[in-house]
């Protein structure tokens, strides 16, 4: 039992890509820099780098996003966060998907069963087995009714309900 005790007070490292360091102590984990300056302390569960400049926290089986100085940009409420591009982050809560900006920013509140990206602008959404559009700010531009969206142009899309097609078109009136 002394032995086991000794273990877990024993600080042990790994090093990462920025020459930053991965530090476990008493069951939890951190970050120092190569000189062992401690730059986030070993208060999470978990923590891997996912980027140059990002690193996923686990904290009470809650997931997380901190910056490589240590600073929160998405806190740890969610059940899951997955990187779908360089600027956003797919969130779960409660089983629903949202979306945040690299800011932090919601941008999609967790409301759907799915999100995808399809473009740089603009990103389909799922609820009920029913798909919609929002623009890249969140503003539903088409609304979750149709069984299947697709993108046919710059800012094209086609529609399909109940064997229907319909056409949207959210080009700007200046653009040709």
């Amino acid at each position: 039992m002394i032995f086991l005790t000794m273990l877990m007070c024993i600080d042990t490292y790994a090093q990462d890509q920025n020459s930053k360091k991965t530090k476990y102590q008493d069951g939890k984990y951190g970050l120092t820099d190569t000189e062992g300056v401690v730059i986030i302390p070993c208060i999470y569960d978990d923590i891997k780098q996912i980027s140059s400049n990002y690193y996923r926290t686990v904290m009470d089986n809650m997931v997380g996003l901190i910056d490589i100085n240590g600073k929160a940009v998405i806190p740890n409420e969610y059940e899951e966060i997955q990187q779908i591009s360089k600027e956003y982050f797919k969130t779960t809560k409660n089983k629903k998907i949202g979306l945040i900006d690299i800011g932090g920013k919601v941008i999609i509140q967790n409301e759907y069963d799915d999100l995808k990206q399809i473009s740089k602008d603009f990103f389909t959404i799922t609820k009920d087995n029913k798909i919609g559009l929002v623009d890249i700010n969140g503003k539903v531009l088409i609304p979750n009714e149709f069984d299947e969206i697709s993108m046919v142009g710059r800012a094209q899309f086609k529609t399909q309900k109940a064997g229907k097609f319909g056409m949207y078109n959210f080009s700007k009136k200046d653009e040709k």
